[in-house]
């Protein structure tokens, strides 16, 4: 599978510490393969032929997170959440 970049995206390993503080979670038992979060950010969403939902790039920085929120936000099935990740001390 390919991942796409959008651009202005910076890739994991370019990503400061501070930016990597918050993922997409997907509850599977919740998802039902529709796509609307796929439709509101293409980049990071992606819906399979099987119906399965792929994140393909589910850490979140703060220039992409009104987009993310959004995407979280149009699920009908509520099953992405947005999780903070704690950072090691």
């Amino acid at each position: 599978m390919t991942a796409w970049k959008r651009e202005g995206r910076t890739g994991r390993s370019g990503e400061s510490s501070m930016e990597k503080s918050m993922e997409i979670v997907v509850d599977r038992g919740r998802c039902t393969g529709i796509g609307i979060c796929e439709s509101v950010d293409p980049d990071r969403f992606e819906v399979g032929a099987d119906g399965s939902l792929v994140v393909l790039d589910p850490m979140v920085t703060e220039g992409d997170l009104a987009l993310a929120e959004e995407a979280i936000r149009s699920c009908p099935a509520a099953a992405l959440k947005l999780h903070r990740i704690e950072e090691a001390a």
